[in-house]
């Protein structure tokens, strides 16, 4: 379907829920139309983890709805996960999938937005949602999340480097360090570091920031391996245990890239930071903010 969306072919096909576990469970022949994508199917949504998937990806990427939202004008800058919420607020009809979706959302939000901008969302969903569980799961969820809130300690680490050193976060008090969590085989991780890390490491050569560099999905020689064909300068590390280490709990790190700046007295400054193309541009960026404290 993504294939189709971006190809601009999505309307020539007529696309159906083909799941055998959905059509076993209607225990019946029904028409096609009933099984379309574009209408909300709560059998579909109870009994197949793929259709829970693709809608989750549609509705927010795809343009499930033609609508859009107009946020206060009081707000600065976007938070998309607030418009992505809202618009599942306001169009998904049925209410089991509209608390799942919103719960998702704010689980995504953790991960990969701005934090502030999530716990906004999060405590307007405990107010509005009517499914006890959902609830109850992220209030559990974001209880081990919280310590990455912004002016919280940073979850200490000790690591590899490439020369077998082992290395800690504690090394660097009284410095900002920039973390940039990739992988050898995360293709925005590569793409970012071949276009932006050398510049960005020019730009601050004589700033008081440490660039730590943190390999989650590899053993140690294809890390070193991709390090010397990015040429990736700064702090090298590696995880003790490859997609499952205790640094990738401790910083929630479910995806990849992913970018941290901890402030010199080793507190969080941001768990979900601008990644390295953001902070070459003149404009005032997080990292320059920290460097002023």
């Amino acid at each position: 379907m993504g294939l189709l969306v971006d190809a601009k072919l999505i309307d020539k096909y007529k696309l159906t829920i083909a799941d055998p576990i959905v059509k076993e469970a209607l225990n019946k022949n029904i028409s096609s139309s009933l099984l379309d994508y574009k209408l909300l199917n709560e059998i579909a949504f109870n009994k197949s983890t793929n259709y829970r998937k693709f809608l989750f990806e549609w509705i927010r990427f795809q343009g499930l709805f033609n609508g859009h939202l107009a946020l206060e004008k009081s707000e600065q800058t976007p938070n998309f996960i607030k418009s992505q919420y809202l618009m599942g607020q306001a169009f998904l009809n049925i209410r089991r999938i509209r608390d799942w979706y919103g719960a998702m959302i704010i689980k995504d939000g953790f991960e990969g937005s701005e934090y502030t901008n999530t716990l906004e969302i999060y405590n307007r969903y405990l107010l509005e949602t009517a499914d006890s569980d959902l609830k109850k799961n992220l209030i559990k969820y974001y209880s081990n999340l919280k310590n990455l809130s912004v002016g919280q300690p940073a979850p200490g680490f000790t690591l590899n480097d490439t020369n077998g050193k082992m290395v800690s976060l504690s090394d660097f008090n009284g410095k900002v360090v920039y973390i940039d969590f990739w992988g050898v085989h995360c293709g925005p991780c590569r793409l970012d570091i071949l276009e932006n890390s050398a510049k960005v490491h020019e730009k601050y050569k004589e700033k008081d920031v440490i660039f730590l560099n943190i390999c989650t999905d590899e053993t140690e020689q294809p890390w070193k391996k991709a390090i010397a064909s990015l040429n990736l300068n700064g702090v090298n590390l590696i995880t003790e245990n490859a997609n499952n280490s205790g640094v990738s709990k401790d910083y929630n790190i479910n995806s990849i890239p992913r970018y941290v700046v901890i402030d010199r007295g080793g507190k969080i400054v941001s768990s979900a930071a601008q990644g390295l193309w953001d902070l070459l541009p003149e404009n005032e960026n997080i990292l320059d903010l920290a460097l002023k404290k």
